[in-house]
């Protein structure tokens, strides 16, 4: 093992990776908005970064806990019971109009970035197997490069071989490529440049693979989450020629309802 290696299975040894709970969902958040902010993805969306901070500190606390009614959200968690990592996840096949609407009404001048982005990721789940989309995966700066992420794609990726399904992902961040490809992950399409000299958007799926064979293991075993309270058996899975979802899907009603 290289000493590169040794050390991140020595820092993922001290990570618990485990379903989030309701309670969680504003350190999720603040996890995830820290990690995306000054991706380039969402530099494009909202130029201004004040504007993109308060915006994402909206967004973000609502995709978490609609993704925990809706979906699955997973955090990693170090010795102290700090929230270090997250990874959201969602069926690929459902659409929601109203928060749709509420994201739109909500970005204001930005509106017309928020629909364009959101309509090349919605063309782009045409090309890819129903299945799971991972929405984010992010990972507190002072804990990347530790095996963190991989941790929790494997974590998920777990209970989708068991149970024969695919993955999806859309991404614009070269560390997210590289690390998606560490896991699988395969071009699904060509990439997809976003308007104005934006980047470019990269469809990357996973074809579910036989228990213990998934690539980018290098940090050794991870728990086996508990099908009786998490895996997405099949009565929960979409069916083909259901609607696509968008990117963003509507809070639950016990957090306001709204975006």
């Amino acid at each position: 093992m290289t000493t590169r290696s040794a050390a991140t299975a020595a820092n993922s040894a001290v990570v618990q990776v485990r379903p989030a709970n309701a309670g969680e969902v504003d350190r999720i958040a603040r996890v995830v908005l820290n990690a995306s902010v000054d991706t380039v993805d969402s530099a494009w969306l909202v130029d201004d970064r004040p504007d993109r901070l308060a915006m994402f500190a909206i967004v973000w606390p609502a995709v978490a806990d609609y993704a925990l009614a809706h979906g699955r959200v997973d955090v990693a968690i170090d010795a102290p019971g700090v929230v270090v990592g997250a990874a959201i996840w969602l069926p690929s096949a459902v659409r929601d109009l109203d928060a749709e609407r509420q994201l739109l009404a909500r970005a204001g001048r930005y509106a017309d970035r928020f629909r364009r982005y959101q309509d090349l990721l919605i063309a782009q789940q045409q090309t890819v197997p129903t299945g799971w989309q991972l929405i984010t995966v992010a990972v507190q700066h002072g804990r990347r490069s530790q095996g963190v992420g991989s941790a929790l794609l494997r974590y998920r990726h777990v209970v989708l071989d068991r149970y024969g399904l695919p993955a999806y992902v859309a991404a614009a961040a070269a560390s997210l490529r590289n690390l998606a490809r560490r896991h699988g992950y395969q071009p699904a399409s060509d990439a997809v440049l976003l308007p104005d000299g934006g980047p470019a958007l990269w469809p990357m799926a996973r074809q579910p693979a036989p228990p213990g064979t998934e690539p980018g293991t290098d940090a050794g075993p991870h728990p086996l989450p508990d099908d009786r309270t998490d895996a997405p058996h099949p009565g929960h899975e979409p069916t083909p020629g259901s609607r696509q979802r968008a990117w963003l899907a509507a809070p639950r009603p016990s957090r306001g309802g709204r975006l």
